[in-house]
């Protein structure tokens, strides 16, 4: 099967995509303020007159998050607020949330995919499950569906035809992976392919390691950066 991304009213197919990843929440996660993952300073479209302003715009920026278990209440889903793409206040901090916007669950079942403008207000929630035994808390690899207590969930990210802000292509794609790849998957993935060639094992091991030091005694945290 072959996924399209779909651009509303932009009629090109010049898309691009920036950077792939994931995250996670483990037993113990609390409430994740809202935010956006694409601020109106953002200093390539920063407006100091402002006159314009990336929330007017179409969506810029999709990603395209795929649920690796069922999202349920209990497990910590997303929570995501409709409609706040174009909205240009800021989001309300923790304290100050009407309740309906904490219970705003995105719950669904495995292997659903979960598309959004990356401008709207979103957040983690409580992950309610029963604490794991510190013996699975090794490594990454224990963070996946039979684990039972996480919620984790992958990522791909594309950006419009006519939106670019380079410093936020995440060069990730080993060029020997790059080289296999069908030429439209070449073309999409051109702004982040790395100049040289890794192992596949070498290469998941070094992320791997680079985020247990990273997240240390974190409960929530990126997989990959994306």
């Amino acid at each position: 099967k072959r996924a399209k991304v779909l651009f509303l009213s932009q009629g090109s197919s010049n898309y691009l995509c920036n950077g792939s990843g994931g995250d996670f929440s483990l037993p113990g996660a609390d409430f994740q303020p809202l935010h956006s993952d694409l601020v109106h300073e953002s200093a390539d479209f920063w407006d100091p007159w402002q006159q314009g302003n990336l929330r007017l715009l179409p969506p810029p920026w999709i990603c395209i998050n795929v649920l690796m278990v069922d999202f349920t209440v209990q497990n910590g889903a997303t929570r995501q607020i409709p409609g706040t793409q174009r909205s240009l206040c800021l989001p309300p901090g923790l304290g100050f949330e009407p309740e309906w916007m904490k219970s705003s669950h995105v719950c669904a079942p495995a292997g659903s995919a979960l598309v959004r403008d990356i401008r709207c207000w979103h957040g983690g929630t409580p992950n309610l499950l029963p604490l794991p035994p510190p013996s699975d808390l090794i490594g990454v690899q224990h963070l996946g569906e039979d684990a039972g207590y996480a919620r984790p969930m992958l990522n791909v990210e594309f950006t419009a035809p006519w939106f670019r802000i380079p410093h936020r292509d995440y060069k990730m794609i080993p060029r020997n992976w790059w080289d296999k790849m069908s030429i439209r998957g070449k073309e999409l993935t051109r702004n982040i392919v790395l100049d040289t060639d890794q192992d596949p094992e070498d290469w998941n091991l070094t992320f791997g390691k680079a985020w247990l030091e990273h997240l240390g005694g974190a409960q929530v945290g990126k997989a990959v950066t994306g």
